[in-house]
């Protein structure tokens, strides 16, 4: 056995030069195209899993998609409101609504609550925007009717137990506190603050001032829930392992005590445009770093311009091979990162671009940045616009990769009012976007002339190397100008 072995490998070994002789000879004669990328294959299609519709008898709109492949469910509820319903002077109570859901409810306090979401091994969150507010549930198939049973005290008989509101009033003051010492925190405020009107649904605080949080009671939180958290004013995103006869069932049995309210009809006044260029330099002594953004009102989420904006702004800054990154990042170095986006929404957002750049390139950063703007408004070279739609068809159904995501999107389609088909059709309409509908959202959208640009860093480092530029008068504030005196804890 010893001889056999030791025979086999030396036949082996005897082998190998002539192996590597027909392979050299093969490869020889081939040509090896390092530099052409390989051609891209038929950009693959998504289809969305079908999306099935009920309304409960408390008025309540449930949507399910059945997904049985794994023994797990996830429920999002949205409801039609947020910040901007805040009450002048009570900035931050929606956010605060939404936090103390599971402090405190039906008796339980919030420590019981978070050990028998441990011991189902389950999830439950909720949350606030400036438009909405929502409450999930995660949970495994065994699991779920336990967990319903939970979710429903949690969001139907929430407490909000005064020791609770105020270790979380006292969080966020701190939270706030820490702003002042934060570039990007200020340079968003900033902006904010001179895009839109102090008291447009866009220009106010969903995150609350010293003032407003002090003021908020338990009192205030109850009238909000009462006010907002109603059948009639929510909508049920289903998406796992369960049908719907099951649901209908889950949800009698724990949800039939809730009932009542309105929906709530958001309307969103236009903001007027920016004109010309406005430079707010927040003097921020000693920073390493100067905060960049620059930005002016955009689109709304139901522009017949969303698919030419998607791809205008993947070429611009939305990916990492965008303009501004290369830019900024690649070619000078100037930061860790560049980009831009839009905040889609049931009025017009904001349009921005944003960077965080050393200090003494603040300048040179500033420059690039409207070099890029004025470059996105000529046409784009057919083979940048064929990898950003790229781009964007192959990374989408990445976007629908956990029922935790797929629930999102459909929640946003629906809030939204988009088409039923909208997410099946998404790449098509991507890739139809041509040259034209690029070059024309760039030119109605990112206009260097008129814009609001925000600087947070250190005045007495960049001030003049901004002020050479000639772009316009700068206008120098304090960190208090744009949050206001810090907060007494």
């Amino acid at each position: 056995m010893r001889f056999q072995l030791r025979y086999t490998k030396v036949s082996i070994y005897k082998f190998i030069p002539l192996i590597l002789f027909f392979v050299t000879l093969h490869l020889v004669g081939q040509t090896v195209e390092r530099d052409t990328p390989p051609e891209l294959g038929k950009t693959p299609s998504l289809e969305v899993p079908e999306v099935k519709s009920f309304n409960m008898d408390n008025g309540l709109t449930v949507y399910i998609i059945e997904k049985k492949d794994l023994p797990i469910v996830q429920f999002r509820w949205t409801f039609y409101g947020g910040s901007h319903l805040d009450p002048v002077g009570k900035e931050g109570l929606a956010g605060f609504t939404a936090s103390m859901l599971d402090e405190g409810a039906a008796g339980m306090d919030a420590l019981s609550i978070a050990d028998e979401i441990d011991y189902l091994g389950i999830n439950i969150s909720s949350g606030s925007s400036n438009e909405s507010n929502s409450f999930s549930l995660f949970s495994t198939s065994s699991k779920l009717e336990q967990a319903l049973v939970l979710s429903a005290k949690v969001m139907l008989q929430p407490d909000f137990p005064q020791r609770e509101l105020d270790r979380l009033k006292k969080s966020r003051l701190n939270t706030l506190l820490q702003r002042y010492d934060q570039g990007g925190p200020i340079s968003r405020v900033a902006l904010r603050k001179y895009i839109f009107a102090p008291e447009h649904a866009y220009g106010r605080t969903g995150f609350g001032t010293e003032e407003s949080i002090k003021s908020i009671t338990r009192e205030d939180l109850q009238k909000f829930y009462s006010e907002y958290y109603t059948p009639e004013n929510a909508f049920l995103i289903v998406v796992g392992d369960i049908n719907k006869n099951d649901l209908k069932s889950e949800l009698n049995k724990n949800f039939s005590s809730w009932k009542g309210g309105k929906k709530v009809e958001i309307e969103v006044d236009d903001q007027p445009q920016v004109k010309g260029l406005s430079i707010v330099l927040v003097d921020r002594p000693g920073a390493a770093q100067s905060n960049i953004r620059i930005g002016r009102i955009g689109a709304k989420r139901d522009t017949d311009d969303f698919f030419a904006i998607q791809v205008m702004n993947t070429i611009l800054g939305g990916s990492f091979t965008s303009r501004l990154n290369q830019n900024i990042r690649e070619e000078h170095g100037y930061a860790y990162g560049a980009g831009s986006g839009f905040q889609l929404r049931l009025g017009k957002g904001a349009f921005l671009a944003a960077s965080a750049v050393q200090s003494d390139v603040t300048d040179k950063a500033l420059s690039e940045f409207f070099n890029e703007f004025r470059d996105m408004r000529v046409p784009v070279p057919e083979g940048e616009l064929q990898r950003a739609k790229n781009y964007l068809a192959l990374s989408y159904p990445s976007e629908f990769s956990s029922i935790q995501a797929l629930s999102g999107k459909v929640a946003n389609r629906v809030f939204n009012d988009l088409d039923e088909d909208f997410f099946n059709s998404y790449i098509p309409n991507i890739l139809a976007v041509n040259q034209t509908e690029v070059e024309t959202a760039a030119k109605k959208y990112v206009d260097p002339q008129n814009l609001v640009i925000i600087i947070v860093g250190d005045r007495e480092k960049i001030e003049k190397g901004i002020r050479d530029l000639n772009l316009g008068e700068i206008k120098n504030v304090t960190i208090e100008d744009i949050l206001g005196p810090k907060p007494e804890m």
